[in-house]
């Protein structure tokens, strides 16, 4: 399994987990789901935009979906996996 990483500004591995996630095609538009929060381990889903444009534009930093406040959450690096592009 081969990592594709967005280019990221002012990255720092110890604020900003990965989350690996997988692309999907709903009725009106792209998703990303993270099977893992890195964070919370649980299960999100964030937006990927309109179909016909280009999901991988929204990966990179992303807010977490945390339900519980996760002390020191400065939100994770959204990345995409081969898997995904299946």
């Amino acid at each position: 399994m081969s990592i594709h990483e967005p280019q990221v500004h002012n990255y720092e591995p110890q604020r900003h987990p990965i989350a690996i996630a997988t692309l999907k095609k709903g009725r009106q538009g792209y998703h990303w789901i993270v099977r893992r929060c890195p964070l919370c381990g649980k299960r999100h889903t964030h937006g990927g935009g309109r179909l016909g444009g280009n999901p991988r534009e929204l990966l990179g930093h992303r807010a977490s979906h945390c339900l519980q406040r996760i002390p020191g959450d400065h939100g994770y690096i959204l990345i995409e996996t081969d898997e995904a592009k299946r």
